[in-house]
């Protein structure tokens, strides 16, 4: 009896995962009874819905496998395995990788129009207080540059004091269809990001610190229906304090590692037919989880 059984492997366990996998069993003749050893990672608990079974020819079983984190360090993988055996000497071996976060949050959402809500949701990997902390929603700035298929267009782009995350980006819904342009960013004549991903939907986004400077945008036409083309560049400088047209509720609560922790956001007011950007910073106490981006589409 052969089980086709994968490698169990999470990149971002936060407090505790259930890994659902289904057996089956090829033989058209023989049964196969097999029972279950589970060696979890160091530092993790598990637990099987069933360790023992019996499957028919050609039959499939389904069972569950949950980890939940205790002491293995944050950020570093550890291992494990799971063993299935059964009495003819069958021996067949997952091994389990798993890397423990302190929580998992969605690096971007995006949304429509100059107002509405949606819900935003993130998993902690510890049990006490999460807070929700707004910045922006700011609109973008538009630059329309002109450029050939032999000839790229540039512009600079000043991001202010205290950003600390600024966008640069090209939307397909901007341009004639089948239009293919790139990105490319540099400071001070260094490069810190491009994008080229075969469309014209293009985006480099940076965060740090502070990202204060002159960002030279360099927008490459690929290819497309026409010798030229206006690309318009939409820029976003986003800072540290919310700007009144966004908000996250609630702003904080109280949170179980492992459960999914949910806030809704909030936008209105708008600029019409201009997109924006914004964020929400995640926070332990005084530690910080995370930032999602708030994408806001006309």
């Amino acid at each position: 009896m052969n089980l086709n059984s994968p490698s169990i492997a999470v990149g971002a366990l936060a407090g505790t995962r259930t890994i659902t996998r289904t057996l089956i069993n090829p033989s058209g003749d023989q049964a196969s009874s097999y029972t279950a050893r589970l060696v979890p990672p160091p530092g993790f608990t598990g637990s099987l819905t069933t360790s023992k079974f019996t499957l028919a020819p050609l039959a499939t079983r389904t069972f569950s496998l949950t980890l939940t984190r205790t002491t293995a360090p944050l950020n570093q993988w550890a291992f494990g395995s799971l063993t299935w055996t059964d009495k003819r000497g069958h021996v067949v071996r997952s091994p389990i990788a798993i890397r423990p976060v302190v929580a998992t949050i969605p690096g971007e959402i995006s949304v429509t129009g100059a107002s509405g809500t949606a819900a935003l949701t993130m998993r902690p990997g510890y049990s006490g207080p999460l807070a929700a902390a707004v910045s922006g929603l700011v609109p973008a700035r538009v630059d329309v540059v002109a450029a050939t298929r032999t000839t790229d267009a540039t512009v600079n782009v000043d991001i202010p004091a205290g950003t600390p995350v600024a966008r640069f980006a090209t939307f397909a819904a901007d341009l004639p269809p089948g239009t293919d342009v790139d990105l490319r960013v540099t400071r001070a004549g260094a490069l810190v990001g491009s994008s080229a991903t075969g469309s014209a939907d293009e985006s480099v986004t940076l965060s740090g610190a502070d990202l204060a400077g002159t960002y030279a945008v360099t927008v490459h036409y690929a290819s497309g229906p026409t010798a030229s083309v206006d690309v318009a560049l939409d820029s976003f400088a986003v800072g540290a304090a919310p700007a009144g047209n966004l908000t996250a509720s609630p702003a904080t609560q109280s949170v179980t590692s492992g459960r999914a922790a949910t806030v809704t956001l909030g936008w209105t007011g708008l600029t019409p037919g201009r997109r924006h950007l914004g964020a929400v910073s995640w926070t332990s106490g005084t530690t910080s989880l995370g930032r999602t981006l708030v994408a806001v589409a006309p």
